[in-house]
């Protein structure tokens, strides 16, 4: 009887601890979803500021272009202030007649890079 009484309290003991075990990986599998979740969270805010950046951006661009008439290089100038105002970075600005197209970028604290692209001017009827 003492030894079949020392074998199950060996059984037990042996198992002791493993609900910590338990709750410590659950712990980190819910810490690794909520990182993941934040990380795909600010990848869209990324890409809004990178949208909003590039359309206002385009926007002043072309107004000085058709507007002020100071041609491609001054529209280009301003649209590039304005991005840079509004926390992007300017990797193309090209002009066609009174139609300006800007791409802009915005670095991701997740270390990628987000692109942007918009078109301002006239609508065509």
């Amino acid at each position: 009887m003492t030894m079949g009484g020392t074998r199950r309290g060996h059984e037990r003991w042996a198992e002791c601890g493993s609900a910590t075990v338990w709750v410590a990986a659950v712990c980190v599998l819910i810490a690794v979803a909520l990182a993941a979740g934040l990380g795909i969270g600010r990848g869209y805010a990324d890409r809004g500021v990178a949208r909003a950046a590039a359309d206002i951006a385009a926007l002043q661009g072309a107004d000085v272009l058709i507007n002020d008439h100071l041609g491609v290089q001054a529209a280009c100038t301003r649209a590039e202030a304005s991005a840079l105002a509004n926390g992007a970075r300017v990797e193309s600005c090209e002009a066609d007649r009174e139609r300006l197209t800007i791409t802009v970028s915005v670095d991701s604290l997740l270390g990628i890079r987000i692109r942007a692209d918009a078109t301002a001017g006239p609508v065509e009827e």
